[in-house]
């Protein structure tokens, strides 16, 4: 998802056509115009602030699993690190939801055990597993 979203970045960019580059191999000066980009629609959204860092994961996951091309340049460069780092400081702590109480549980129970519709049941029963997996829902 991550890729996806930068290549549709790309394909509207008016920047990576005037440095007649490509979305892949992943060159360093386009991914900077990437960031400068998030940073932008962050400011104006208040929101949006990991996703430099949850895309340069995805470049040392593809690098480490797939040996994609571009990407020793993009984990090397100290700017698009500083910006990731700049953008993951200024989110600020992270606040969690509060926990379930066993009421919610016994409910996703009887949701899966009485209910007629099977689109209740079988996300009753995903969360169910989630739960007692200790599993996040992006492992289902």
């Amino acid at each position: 998802m991550v890729f996806r979203k930068f290549y549709n970045w790309f394909e509207k960019s008016s920047a990576c056509k005037e440095l007649n580059s490509f979305p892949l191999p992943l060159e360093e000066p386009v991914v900077w115009e990437y960031f400068l980009s998030l940073r932008q629609l962050r400011s104006a959204q208040s929101k949006g602030y990991t996703v430099p860092s949850s895309f340069l994961e995805a470049v040392r996951f593809a690098k480490f699993t797939l040996d994609l091309q571009g990407t020793d340049s993009i984990l090397g460069s100290r700017r698009l690190l500083g910006l990731s780092a700049l953008e993951r400081k200024a989110k600020g702590p992270t606040v969690q939801a509060p926990g379930l109480q066993p009421e919610h549980i016994r409910r996703l129970h009887e949701v899966l055990h009485t209910s007629s519709n099977l689109i209740d049941k079988l996300g009753a029963g995903c969360f169910l597993v989630c739960l007692y997996g200790r599993a996040r829902w992006s492992d289902m």
